[in-house]
């Protein structure tokens, strides 16, 4: 349960930075180019789609990370013992 976890706090944390500069960078986009609210709302909507979609592929990515930690640890540990 605590590589889930990890992984999800991992995924949680990479997300929201990458979620919160996608946004921006949307939202300055179509301010620049001086676009209709509902254009800068579904340009916003895009991007917090493909943040959720990269989301799960980077969850996925994490978990087998911390399985493998979890992994070497583990040998590591039983390793020092004998």
């Amino acid at each position: 349960m605590k590589i889930y976890l990890n992984a999800l706090i991992e995924t949680m944390l990479i997300m929201l930075i990458i979620g919160v500069v996608a946004v921006a960078l949307i939202w300055l986009l179509m301010q620049s180019l001086h676009a209709p609210h509902a254009v800068e709302f579904g340009g916003e909507a895009v991007a917090v789609i493909a943040t959720c979609i990269a989301a799960g592929f980077f969850f996925r990515m994490s978990v087998q990370t911390e399985k493998e930690i979890a992994k070497n640890s583990e040998s590591l540990k039983n390793h020092s013992e004998g």
